[in-house]
């Protein structure tokens, strides 16, 4: 990765050494927490705790409903690596560290990730609790994620349409239905933030086919193509998002949706644990 800049690289292989130094074990797939999950983790079975502050070089999340700490789960004999705390954009942290819980966990061999994120519905038919798969993604962060790798270090040299693993997504659809939870597919979109959308903007995002929006995610998938790893998108929708000026969206909000639909969310999770590859 001799592309990013000296500074960073040395803090990531610092970040990277620092967890390794605790990890007392292997991941088989790494979670990417959004926010308001942090609750939902206590129906696991946790394994270790190494909280962010003991790591050194890590950043830490200002967002509230992240908890900044690394969860070590076991689900279904399986061992998932759950970042519940994760870095954005308008956070001002540089873009290698809001790709963390993929670059960090990828130099330790894992090839499994999953990103959550609680999410705005954009498509009208989409009600608050709503599951949604991603089938596809739009960056409209304006963020630049090539230039980060250099070609040796990629398997793939551009970013094609298939960012979602098609398999993994069909094994946890068939769980979702075995478990009979309902979910929606679609696109998200992610943006820059932190401010919500105004009415004019979630009038432009529904016209270029976001089903969904938020701030993180994205670039998290894209770098995963580059990298060619196995890869889901799962979006909580928390708000519906109006084209009435009158009706605004805030962070408790998001929180409180989280909540109610605690149990459903915790078993979508379990479902694409469940569902994961073995390699």
């Amino acid at each position: 990765m001799q592309a990013i800049h000296t500074d960073i690289l040395e803090q990531l292989f610092g970040i990277a050494n620092g967890i390794a130094e605790k990890l007392e074990f292997m991941p088989n797939l790494v979670i990417s927490s959004g926010s308001g999950l942090n609750n939902i983790w206590s129906n696991f079975e946790i394994l270790q705790k190494i909280n962010y502050n003991e790591i050194p070089y890590m950043p830490q999340s200002t967002v509230e409903g992240h908890s900044n700490e690394i969860l070590i789960i076991r689900h279904n004999e399986k061992i998932a690596m759950v970042f519940a705390g994760r870095f954005h954009l308008y956070e001002g942290y540089p873009l290698e560290f809001v790709l963390i819980p993929l670059i960090i966990p990828y130099l330790f061999g894992v090839r499994n990730f999953v990103y959550l994120n609680a999410a705005g519905g954009l498509n009208p038919k989409f009600n608050v609790g709503d599951l949604m798969l991603l089938t596809s993604s739009i960056n409209f962060t304006f963020k630049d994620i090539i230039h980060l790798f250099n070609k040796q270090f990629l398997k793939n040299k551009k970013i094609d349409d298939a960012i979602i693993k098609e398999q993994w997504r069909n094994s946890l659809e068939n769980s979702l239905i075995q478990n009979s939870i309902s979910y929606q597919n679609g696109t998200y979109i992610e943006v820059t933030g932190p401010s919500y959308e105004t009415p004019a903007e979630a009038r432009f995002f529904r016209r270029i086919k976001g089903d969904a929006i938020g701030m993180s995610t994205v670039l998290e998938l894209l770098s995963g193509a580059l990298l060619s790893v196995n890869q889901l998108g799962i979006s909580f929708i928390t708000n519906k998002l109006s084209e009435n000026p009158k009706k605004k969206t805030n962070h408790l909000e998001v929180l409180d949706a989280i909540s109610t639909n605690a149990t459903k969310f915790t078993i979508a999770i379990k479902s694409a644990i469940e569902s994961a590859p073995l390699n």
